[in-house]
């Protein structure tokens, strides 16, 4: 298997973590974690020449970790969604490249559904609730 390509350009755009901003070929994307009463934001790098399946399956991982962090899962049979202007990215074709929805700075934002499709956020003390 060849190696992974990586972009010679560097540091195009407006600055670090900012709109078009390269740093050896990777770019900044914010994933906001809209499953808590306080939602909050953090980011990644991801390489510009990733498909659209590879970042969601980064930004899957990301999540588990966050869930090994606060000590709680998500259920088995509830959905985690990854939206980008309020719509979801897993109804995209997963082979498209990255650079085709992204080009660095933008915020993506997890959510999580239940079984019944609604909405549900996690409170502390009280577990999950809907939004």
């Amino acid at each position: 298997m060849p190696p992974a390509r990586r972009s010679t350009r560097s540091r195009r755009g407006a600055g670090w973590h900012k709109k078009g901003y390269r740093d050896g070929g990777d770019m900044w994307i914010n994933v906001r974690r809209a499953m808590y009463v306080g939602p909050f934001v953090r980011g990644m790098d991801v390489n510009e020449y990733s498909t659209l399946e590879d970042f969601l399956n980064d930004v899957t991982i990301v999540i588990g970790y966050v869930e090994m962090e606060e000590g709680f899962p998500i259920p088995e049979d509830w959905m985690l969604d990854v939206q980008r202007r309020g719509k979801s990215l897993f109804v995209e074709p997963m082979e498209a490249s990255i650079t085709d929805y992204f080009d660095g700075g933008e915020t993506v934002t997890c959510k999580v559904f239940d079984e019944e499709g609604e909405q549900r956020i996690y409170e502390f003390g009280q577990g999950w609730v809907y939004k």
